[in-house]
């Protein structure tokens, strides 16, 4: 999740694997993949570079076998499936 501030100077966060657009209208405008729409105080390029470092942490932390995941991303030649223990 990213943390944002709404126009209102509330924040929130968000999940940024839902973030379908940002847009400046001429404030931000951040369209989720479920239609929601969010007015944030943050840039265009503010917004960006939260979501790529985002997107950097759990790629770092699925190398270094903090998350699990079910499946590969398709660049992530670091991520192996969990090894399952039969006890």
């Amino acid at each position: 999740m990213i943390k944002l501030t709404r126009l209102d100077k509330k924040e929130l966060c968000i999940n940024a694997d839902l973030i379908k657009t940002v847009e400046v209208t001429p404030d931000t405008l951040i369209t989720l993949a479920t239609g929601e729409r969010l007015f944030v105080s943050e840039t265009m390029d503010e917004v960006r570079a939260r979501f790529i470092e985002y997107q950097w942490l759990i790629r770092e932390q699925r190398a270094r076998g903090v998350l699990e995941t079910a499946t590969p991303l398709p660049d992530d030649t670091a991520a192996e499936p969990a090894e399952t223990s039969s006890a």
